[in-house]
């Protein structure tokens, strides 16, 4: 493994304010791929709450890690992906406050020229949607919303509201994602609804044309702990408040 300095780099807008990249990435090359191979085939990470400052941080394992109660996996869609450095998992549908919004199937297949299906991307910040997942996912949440107006930010759905002190989250619609065999993430509020600016706040999802691929992005993996087994090709996930013992 090599580790240092670059003076090239591809996509330099891209990574103009970034101090380093860590590659997590399923290519053979990648540090996830290397150290995982070392140390049983896993590594695991848990994203503490971006918005709230404490004396816990996020952290990163490379191994076996205990496994927490109530952990849900699904598998890795390595096989069905020639984008072979992803991390592709199969999404059966989205619901709303219980309710299974009426998005089409074939948006969560992955097609081999990377239309559709989802990727977990820790590197991506908010949760990108195609259109035809985005506009059932917004026509779910206006009504609940409809008591603020709607004004412009930095995402797609922004709107004005009070702060978070003020900010009545028991409004907000609970949104959960159902994946193959049964796992269901059922994000924290503040992953899918957060600050913009002072006065406005954003829904965390963005739009994508079609055909491109869903990306879930780390606002929605806060609090979370995920495991990412490559040995056996599956990726958990369960509630944690990210403490290291």
């Amino acid at each position: 493994m090599t580790m240092g300095c670059t003076d090239g780099l591809n996509q330099k807008n891209r990574f103009k304010t970034v101090d380093g990249i860590l590659a997590l990435g399923l290519n053979p090359l990648s540090f996830a791929v290397k150290a995982a191979h070392e140390f049983g085939g896993k590594f695991s990470f848990c994203l503490e709450n971006h918005w709230i400052i404490k004396s816990e941080s996020s952290y990163l394992v490379f191994g076996a890690e205990d496994q927490v109660p109530n952990m849900q996996f699904t598998d890795l869609l390595t096989e069905e992906s020639k984008m072979t450095s992803l991390y592709p998992i199969k999404v059966t549908g989205i619901s709303v406050n219980g309710t299974m919004l009426d998005i089409p199937s074939y948006v969560w297949d992955m097609t081999d020229r990377g239309a559709g299906g989802m990727i977990v991307d820790s590197g991506t910040t908010v949760t990108h949607l195609v259109e035809q997942a985005f506009e059932k996912v917004i026509a779910a949440f206006e009504p609940s919303l409809s008591m603020y107006n709607k004004t412009k930010g930095n995402l797609d759905y922004c709107f004005n509201a009070p702060p978070d002190g003020e900010f009545d989250e028991t409004r907000v619609p609970r949104v959960a994602l159902h994946f193959e065999g049964g796992a269901k993430l059922e994000p924290a509020v503040n992953g899918y609804i957060f600050d913009d600016s002072k006065g406005v706040k954003c829904l965390g999802f963005t739009r994508l044309a079609w055909p491109q691929m869903n990306i879930m992005g780390n606002l929605l993996m806060q609090n979370h702990l995920w495991e990412f087994d490559l040995a056996n090709k599956k990726v958990g996930f369960a509630r944690s408040k990210c403490m290291l013992d």
